[in-house]
């Protein structure tokens, strides 16, 4: 059996219906359930449950551009919830739908033989869905 195996130059990190531009490096974290511990003093091993799923977040990092950097700016001001996708570069054109809202936004590299960077993360919200 052969395994299809992708890269990931061509993927597309959009906000709203529109791609942000430069984008160097993706990482989506996934779900993650909390831990619920019910052992007690009677217990003898630690006894645990899931609980609650956090849909986990995007991680970005960008080549620094002022106009990309005053949309995210101004979203993460205002703590729009907007809708993110992740379009993958495979055959099969896997989109990774979301909606979240952005926890956080620097800037890096001002320094000498540098590209200035901007790196990214958005805090997702309920269910994601790929397709």
């Amino acid at each position: 059996m052969t395994l299809a195996i992708n890269v990931g130059t061509g993927a597309i990190l959009k906000k709203a219906g529109t791609a942000v531009g430069q984008v160097t490096k993706i990482e989506i974290s996934g779900y993650q359930a909390s831990e619920i511990k019910i052992d007690n003093l009677g217990s003898t091993t630690l006894d645990t449950r899931p609980g609650l799923v956090d849909a986990g977040s995007i991680k970005a990092s960008i080549q620094f551009d002022p106009a990309n950097q005053a949309s995210l700016n101004a979203s993460l001001v205002a703590g729009t919830i907007e809708t993110w996708l992740v379009q993958f570069p495979d055959t099969a054109s896997t989109t990774f739908a979301c909606s979240g809202w952005i926890k956080s936004l620097s800037v890096s590299g001002l320094e000498v033989d540098q590209v200035i960077m901007a790196e990214l993360e958005i805090k997702l919200t309920g269910a994601w869905t790929i397709a």
